[in-house]
């Protein structure tokens, strides 16, 4: 009498693999082709296999359905004008900081980012901007700048982002929303 050999726990373990999204279906596409080559001794290896690859399109596919709706319905943009006033606030504050320690205001946000690597200059929504309209913070050969818009007016600045239009002194820019920053300016 024939005893009915087993798939080895190894390869029961290397085609678990496969449930782990994304980098899951490398391990579950080898696993169905070793499943398929003695499918009578390894169907349990060519479950895992398909069964990993079909959870991971699932999981890319609901991912893919709720960005689009996501996108659709504006969110994904109302995301992007909280995040931007969120690191337009942070950047006044910054500006105010150097004003307080240096005296003045520093005469480009780059010099700003020079002394401070972990604020954020640039501006998400400015892909159309030329550096034209922004010629403090646009390179030398008037390469599209990528930074939000910081103009120095006599002992105050203007700092805005574009908006989703990407073009400056529109309805839709971006003002930071500081209140310290309105305080410090009336003093």
């Amino acid at each position: 009498m024939e005893t009915k050999k087993k798939a080895p726990i190894g390869l029961i373990i290397f085609s678990a693999l496969s449930f782990i999204p994304l980098i899951g279906i490398v391990f579950g596409i080898i696993s169905v082709i070793i499943g398929l080559t003695n499918f009578r001794r390894l169907k349990l290896i060519f479950i895992l296999g398909i069964s990993g690859i079909g959870l991971s399109i699932l999981i890319f596919g609901y991912q893919f359905f709720i960005f689009h709706n996501m996108e659709k319905s504006g969110e994904v943009d109302r995301m992007r004008i909280q995040t931007t006033e969120m690191f337009l606030n942070n950047l006044s504050n910054e500006l105010v900081s150097y004003k307080l320690k240096n005296g003045v205001y520093p005469e480009n946000l780059k010099s700003l980012e020079r002394m401070n690597h972990s604020i954020v200059i640039t501006d998400m929504f400015s892909k159309n901007i030329k550096g034209k309209f922004d010629e403090q913070n646009a390179s030398k050969t008037n390469k599209k700048s990528s930074n939000y818009f910081y103009k120095l007016e006599k002992d105050s600045f203007v700092l805005f982002s574009v908006g989703k239009d990407g073009k400056p002194f529109t309805k839709d820019d971006i003002f930071p929303h500081n209140k310290s920053i309105e305080k410090f300016g009336k003093e």
